[in-house]
């Protein structure tokens, strides 16, 4: 029989925290709701699988090699820890290390102390979920589809909506909720200064108590937001989206497509190496730049509606990184990653080190079992397909790997669940 162990800890920085995600600085002048670190440990026949998810834009590979070594001692392979965030905007700048590729105006300078102190607290929560290990009852599988959330970025139409959700429960009765979906979690814009977790806080606040912890693992969301469908960028507005995410959630599990013990599982690491980018010459990247400053001015005067000004604005965010990439980024022929998959019965979670276009993860996901788990063991920015280059979106601006290299990470990870997930 299964056992399960489960923990949260209070990440929420100190006030005055430079807060991630935008091009401008943003300094926090208070806290609308908390940011947690959550843990999920399952013992399987003896063998420990630990998800961890923060309420963070991303972590990068060396928090994640702390926190092994951290915990290792509790028997937990690297194989079978999975790390992950849920890219709030609105928590902080500083996790990553100063040997990261991201550029710090967007992502901050490595703050030490701030990282020491969620390595402590997330050892603290891995350590709390394998004190608290009881027999799992039961796990419930179901999966819905949403509408008027997510749509794609550049134009306005219906993205990945479908909600795949897993309820685990213990004998002593306790509860706990994963779901996964995919869109960028960010109603909220740059002008809010409020620590938050974004979306996610709306969901949470419609299921209140109803669980003992409720844990969201973003999907495939390079290409979805909800650019076209909120109605404002208020946390009124995160809470109404929330409910019907919320809803949605409900209609999953309501009537389960599983219910039952967990009796497969296996895991496995795969090495990747994806061609790096061309990098554009300072006089190229600097006219592109130069263009996309006259289209927001031509925007402004325009007084465009506020999710056309923001495709302006986002064109503008991505001459601008491609510009600093230009300055001062070192040619290098391949960008090395690691994707986890592992299978609990009939489903494949599938990692990606950052942000995967939804059109581009469709071969995966064409078959419902398979669920991709984005800003996961990891952060190397967008994976766009081949038209985010030919239209010159921000998320190609911003890539790190070279056009068409998008497409060969979904032709590997196809050929690695045909070869090593097709039967179990």
């Amino acid at each position: 029989m299964a056992k399960l162990g489960f923990s949260q800890v209070d990440i929420t920085p100190p006030i005055g925290t430079t807060l991630s995600g935008y091009e401008c600085e943003r300094i926090s002048e208070g806290v609308h709701d908390e940011l947690f670190a959550r843990t999920l440990l399952i013992d399987f026949e003896g063998e420990l699988f630990c998800i961890v998810q923060m309420d963070l834009i991303g972590i990068d590979e060396h928090f994640i090699e702390k926190i092994f070594h951290r915990v290792k001692d509790l028997g937990i392979k690297k194989d079978n820890l999975i790390a992950c965030t849920t890219h709030t905007h609105s928590g902080p700048k500083g996790i990553f290390d100063e040997t990261s590729i991201l550029d710090e105006e967007s992502f901050g300078f490595y703050n030490y102390e701030l990282v020491s102190d969620y390595v402590n607290k997330v050892e603290k929560c891995i350590r709390a979920a394998f004190d608290d290990m009881m027999p799992l009852e039961r796990m419930e599988v179901g999966s819905s589809y949403v509408q008027g959330i997510g749509s794609e970025r550049h134009v306005n139409t219906e993205g990945d909506g479908r909600v795949f959700v897993m309820k685990l429960i213990r004998e002593d009765g306790k509860k706990v909720l994963l779901y996964n979906f995919s869109c960028h979690p960010t109603i909220l814009h740059h002008d809010n200064l409020l620590i938050s977790s974004d979306l996610p806080y709306g969901v949470l606040k419609y299921f209140g108590n109803s669980y003992d912890m409720i844990m969201f693992t973003n999907g495939s969301a390079g290409d979805i937001s909800t650019r076209f469908t909120r109605q404002s960028t208020t946390f009124e507005e995160v809470d109404r989206i929330g409910k019907e995410l919320g809803k949605a959630i409900e209609n999953a599990i309501k009537d389960p497509i599983y219910s039952g013990s967990i009796n497969y599982f296996k895991t496995k690491r795969y090495r990747v190496s994806l061609k790096f980018r061309d990098i554009h010459s300072v006089e190229e990247a600097n006219r592109r730049h130069l263009d996309a400053i006259k289209k927001v001015e031509e925007a402004k005067i325009a007084n465009l509606p506020p999710s056309e000004m923001r495709l302006v604005e986002s064109l503008f965010e991505g001459t601008s990184r491609d510009l600093k990439i230009a300055k001062t980024m070192k040619r290098r022929e391949y960008l090395e990653l690691e994707i986890n998959i592992f299978r609990i019965n009939d489903w494949n979670f599938i990692t990606i080190p950052g942000e995967i276009f939804s059109n581009l993860s469709k071969p995966i996901r064409e078959a419902d079992n398979n669920i991709i788990l984005g800003y996961t063991n990891g952060y190397y920015l967008y994976f766009p397909d081949e038209k985010a280059w030919e239209k010159n979106y921000y998320e190609a601006s911003s890539s790190y790997v070279k056009k068409g290299e998008g497409e060969r990470l979904v032709s590997i990870i196809l050929s690695k669940l045909n070869e090593d997930f097709s039967n179990n």
